[in-house]
């Protein structure tokens, strides 16, 4: 799992110096905290989002539809995390959205979210 994480991380990096230096500036997006605050609401109505529940699972499925909404692609990367303390296997799921722009010279843009 740190080699996944850690070639994940690289290819991020490597990704941010190529798209990042293009010499051409752009318009910083105004933050909306409202918003913000607004998807933190939403995320917070689902209750526990442990892993394998119920809410765990509605919760993604908002992420979903949110992100189809807004035309992104969406992806999913399961995998079986082990609890090093306890030896119990659960399966997890990372959410992946992306844009595909339409005109390859478009800037991309990126962005991290964690839980």
């Amino acid at each position: 799992m740190k080699k996944s994480a850690r070639r994940l991380l690289f290819s991020c990096v490597i990704a941010l110096s190529f798209t990042g230096c293009t010499g051409t500036r752009t318009e910083t997006p105004i933050f909306n905290s409202a918003r913000a605050f607004d998807y933190l609401l939403k995320q917070v109505e689902f209750g526990p989002r442990l892993p394998g529940s119920e809410a765990s699972a509605a919760c993604r499925d908002y992420y979903y539809q949110h992100f189809n909404s807004l035309g992104l692609v969406v992806d999913s990367q399961p995998f079986t995390y082990v609890d090093p303390y306890s030896n119990t296997s659960m399966t997890m799921v990372n959410v992946i959205a992306s844009s595909r722009p339409e005109n390859s010279e478009s800037e991309a843009g990126i962005l991290l979210v964690a839980h």
